[in-house]
Formats: C-alpha cells, sequence, structure tokens
C-alpha cells in the first residue's frame, strides 16, 4: 500500500508536449511549459510558486502575458505611468513585452467609454511627468484600446 501522499499525488498531461506531469509542477519538467490549473488564480500570488530565477528563463506566452497585463494594470491603479509598469515587467523577467500583449493589458477585452476617457486622463497625467508630447500619449492609448479607436474628446 503506498503512503497518503503519494496516494493523493495526480498527474495531467502537459499541454505542450503531453508528458504526465505531477498535479503541483507548475512547469513540465519536459518542455517547460506552464500549467496555469497548478498556479494560484491571482497573479499577484505567483511569487508563492515562481522565483524570481524562474522568471528569468520563463518563455511561455501563457505566464508572461498575464504578469505584464499584471504590471500594467497595477501602474494604472497607483497612478504610475505606463512606462514604470514597462520596466517593471523588464526588470522581472529579463525581456521586453510582445508589442502585442499591449491590446486590452489594462482593461481587458470589453473596455467602456468610460475606460477609454479614464485612461485618456490617466497618460495625460503621464505625459506631463515625463515630459512626453501628446503623440506618446495617443501611442499608448491606441497601443491599450487598439489602433483604430479614436483619442477621445474632451468632455
Amino acid at each position: 500500500m503506498l503512503p497518503d501522499r503519494d496516494r493523493e499525488l495526480t498527474f495531467a498531461p502537459c499541454r505542450a508536449c503531453h508528458v504526465w506531469v505531477p498535479g503541483p509542477a507548475w512547469r513540465c519538467p519536459e518542455c517547460g511549459a506552464a500549467r496555469l490549473e497548478a498556479l494560484p488564480a491571482a497573479v499577484a500570488d505567483w511569487s508563492s510558486v515562481i522565483t524570481d530565477q524562474d522568471w528569468l528563463t520563463i518563455d511561455d506566452e501563457a505566464l508572461l502575458k498575464p504578469l505584464f497585463a499584471h504590471f500594467r494594470r497595477q501602474a494604472y491603479d497607483r497612478g504610475l505611468g505606463p512606462i514604470v509598469a514597462d520596466r517593471a515587467f523588464f526588470r522581472q523577467t529579463g525581456r521586453v513585452p510582445d508589442r502585442r500583449w499591449y491590446l486590452g493589458s489594462t482593461f481587458g477585452d470589453r473596455p467602456t467609454a468610460a475606460d477609454q476617457r479614464a485612461y485618456q486622463t490617466y497618460l495625460l497625467a503621464a505625459a506631463h511627468r515625463a515630459a512626453k508630447p501628446l503623440t506618446w500619449a495617443i501611442e499608448q492609448f491606441q497601443q491599450e484600446f487598439g489602433p483604430h479607436c479614436p483619442w477621445p474628446k474632451p468632455p
């Protein structure tokens, strides 16, 4: 008979290479793919499982994109400029975010007009603090909402 700890150990196939991985492992030991189901639900809690050294070796978009979005939302919520989020992501992972990850990174897939106006106000304040031109703020806005989303007119 197996000890209790061995009896409770489950395995699941890796989504990338299909090797059977122990249930609590957050990364496939064969190919290194992330197992999101083994991570805490909140990205902010991932540091309880993934070490700073691990982040420097991760090349999996399934982990990197939500981490980037977490940094962008955190910078927005704290009134810090989006540049702060980009730098924090680079410090954590040693890499520059993929350009595709900006779209919806702060407000998700269904931003409202109120979200767009709030982000405009945020970007104008960030541009002023960083001595950036209006074109920079518009570019940041379009990264978040898409290149065809118009810059809101002042109310």
